[in-house]
């Protein structure tokens, strides 16, 4: 449904697409609501409070790749560039 609103906007459907993906993996391991969490913290048998500690400099990363992806389509769109055009 977003794919069709993309192009409209400006914004290239690859570009889209691994914003998406990072919005997900985002998502996925941030509290409350973060399902990856809950379950590596299954398999591991610890809790997520020592989860999110161990992992809050991916957070950091992941947040700044999102910003640097967000900003500068270059940067997403070089190799399929390479292949495609």
């Amino acid at each position: 449904m977003l794919l069709v609103v993309v192009p409209e906007i400006g914004v290239d459907p690859i570009q889209f697409a691994v914003m998406m993906v990072l919005n997900l993996m985002i998502g996925l391991a941030t509290p409350p609501g973060g399902v990856c969490l809950f379950v590596a913290g299954s398999l591991a048998r610890i809790s997520i409070f020592q989860i999110v500690g161990a992992i809050w400099p991916f957070y950091v990363v992941l947040v700044a790749v999102l910003l640097i992806v967000a900003d500068m389509p270059p940067v997403t769109l070089f190799l399929p560039g390479l292949f495609y055009d």
